[in-house]
């Protein structure tokens, strides 16, 4: 019988932050490092989902803060966000049928999704990131979901489990819950699609694993990578049962619900099991500190990148930085969200009882 996380025996890290999706705003979370660096809180374990899986590769790579913000602020950064494109075989009617089948599909439903080619937006095989040191400030690990069916098999009945929750780390430590029991499973997940068993790989190449990541059922296509074809970190987007089988101390995030028309019903389509549940699961976790970024999507409305619908160009638009001035604008100001949001978190913990 698979063994649980509970039993993966010592922890090899004293401190781990959980840094949960993010999506375009994932600069905060350079600023949430920042300030736990400033104030002696360093983490020595960053554990990422989606978008938060490039700050985490960002912050591993580079030496200070300063470099950091550098790198999130380049020409290439820039040039990468620039060069997300719309999906041709998409329309706003394709868009509209497809929101609609999954808002109503039962989670029962399993005919394989054609994770290659139902997308909306392409996204550069290659990620502008820099590669780790043989030291890095602190170890990288990310979340992904191996695809379990071969291509062909899309848009066939499929009961077997979909999907293979992955961790792709720089770190030897995280062999140790290789086949240990996915918390997103079906035992404790009921309609989920992910395999019992984790799968764990230790990789060099943390930009691969990041675009591996950042794959979604809805924005962006899979990832082939060397080491199979992947789903991205929305598999398990709230990690805390791996952090905590990792780390004594977890600082995690606070985060707000998926929405009911568009996000949630993704998730359930796709994984089977209801994100929101799952969500607030995770909201009921002990942790040492809570980095409370559930008001992200209105503190940060301006100052992010986001999706228009053009109904007279039959596509979506993503609303870019017009220029790499405001390109700097907005990096700098979600740093400065991260940053007040770790302060906040800081803070609670010298509070009075």
């Amino acid at each position: 019988m698979t063994s649980s996380l509970e039993q993966a025996g010592p922890k090899p890290y004293q401190r781990c932050l959980v840094m949960c999706g993010g999506g375009f705003r994932f600069g905060y979370y350079l600023g949430i490092y920042a300030a736990m660096e400033q104030h002696g809180r360093k983490p020595d374990l960053l554990l990422a989902t989606c978008g938060a899986a490039i700050a985490a590769t960002v912050i591993a790579g580079l030496d200070n803060d300063s470099q950091r913000r550098d790198w999130l602020d380049s020409e290439a950064m820039f040039a990468f966000w620039q060069s997300l494109r719309w999906n041709p075989r998409q329309s706003m009617v394709s868009v509209s049928k497809s929101l609609l089948k999954r808002w109503a599909t039962p989670p029962q439903y399993k005919r394989l999704p054609d994770l290659h080619q139902d997308f909306l937006f392409s996204v550069p095989g290659e990620l502008p990131l820099p590669s780790l040191p043989a030291h890095p400030a602190s170890d990288v690990a990310v979340i992904a979901g191996k695809i379990l069916y071969p291509r062909q098999s899309a848009g066939k009945w499929h009961s077997a489990p979909w999907f293979e929750e992955t961790i792709l780390t720089n770190s030897p430590h995280l062999l140790r819950l290789h086949g240990l029991r996915s918390p997103v499973s079906a035992p404790f997940l009921r309609h989920s699609r992910v395999a019992p068993h984790l799968n764990v790989i230790r990789t060099d190449d943390m930009a691969d694993a990041a675009r591996a990541s950042v794959s979604d059922m809805f924005y962006f296509p899979c990832h082939q990578s060397p080491h199979g074809d992947f789903l991205g970190g929305v598999t398990d987007l709230f990690p805390v049962e791996i952090a905590k089988a990792l780390a004594p101390e977890i600082w995690m995030e606070r985060k707000a619900e998926y929405d009911c028309f568009k996000s949630l019903p993704a998730v359930r389509r796709v994984l089977g099991f209801d994100g929101n549940q799952r969500l607030r699961k995770v909201m009921q976790s002990d942790a040492a500190a809570w980095i409370d970024t559930s008001d992200m999507e209105t503190a940060l409305v301006e100052h992010q990148i986001r999706m228009r619908a053009d109904w007279k160009q039959n596509r979506i638009h993503l609303s870019l930085p017009a220029d790499y001035a405001s390109f700097r604008t907005m990096n700098r100001l979600q740093w400065e969200y991260g940053y007040q949001r770790g302060l906040q978190a800081i803070a609670a913990l010298k509070a009075p009882v």
